[in-house]
């Protein structure tokens, strides 16, 4: 489009040059302005702790979504493991999206996301999770103990370190309640420093919610042991029987008299 506007703009100048030669005076003609660049929208989709993300970087995942979608499928960036320390200049895997619709790009992030399955963690270039280390007794909360009321303990500790702190695995608020995943804290950031100071800020957090379950654990062992107890049945009296037994008495043997050695 663009070569065929350039020829007919060189043509009108050559038929304006041969009037002008004859003495016709013609209006110059504006030079045909190129096309504009079409608009395009983007989005991205971060599937570095997808555990499907093998499946997400594959080329054939992604020309089954493009010719579903109309969009177009890039891959970006590294995968980054959690509790990585090494410098990256790349950020965390994930997928770019393209196309010349909202809609299109819309639809592709949809066929993206039902083929990652559970929502992943969010990827940072630095990352700890750390266990609580204990399955919670019956009775005990520990994703109260932990979070605070309206997640005021998290909330804290994510304005004094500048991470984010998201409690994940079974019991944790959605969408990072996976029951398969023992109760931990994730915690993000791209800087390391920041990481390093919010895991020893939630490692004493976790130390008083492990306190208090321990209490716990030893008051529910009392109760049970104290039920044990009073489930069984009362003690019967013990009555000695009279013994119709008469030892008899020991028998006396004469002792033999030692007789005398003889020596040569």
């Amino acid at each position: 489009a663009i070569a065929a506007a350039a020829a007919a703009a060189r043509a009108a100048a050559q038929i304006n040059l041969n009037l002008a030669a004859r003495g016709v005076v013609v209006a110059p003609v504006a030079p045909a302005a190129a096309p504009a660049a079409p608009t395009l929208f983007e989005d991205v989709v971060d599937i570095n702790h997808s555990r499907n993300r093998a499946v997400l970087t594959r080329g054939q995942t992604h020309t089954q979504i493009e010719q579903q979608s109309g969009a177009s499928l890039h891959i970006k960036g590294n995968y980054r493991r959690f509790g990585a320390t090494e410098p990256s200049n790349h950020p965390p895997l994930r997928i770019e999206i393209t196309a010349d619709s909202r809609e299109k790009v819309d639809k592709a992030v949809r066929l993206v996301k039902a083929r990652m399955g559970d929502t992943p963690l969010k990827a940072f270039l630095y990352s700890q999770l750390i266990a609580l280390g204990f399955f919670p007794p019956p009775g005990f909360d520990a994703v109260s103990e932990i979070q605070g009321p309206d997640r005021a303990f998290l909330r804290y500790l994510e304005n004094e370190t500048g991470c984010e702190i998201i409690l994940c695995g079974a019991g944790a608020p959605p969408p990072y309640n996976d029951a398969s995943e023992d109760l931990k804290v994730y915690i993000g950031a791209q800087n390391l420093q920041a990481v390093m100071g919010a895991v020893d800020l939630v490692e004493n957090l976790l130390e008083t919610v492990r306190a208090k379950a321990a209490q716990v654990i030893q008051s529910y062992n009392e109760e049970a042991r104290q039920r044990a107890i009073a489930a069984l049945p009362p003690e019967q009296p013990h009555h000695p029987q009279p013994s119709h037994h008469h030892p008899q008495q020991a028998q006396q043997y004469p002792q033999q008299a030692q007789q005398p050695q003889h020596f040569p």
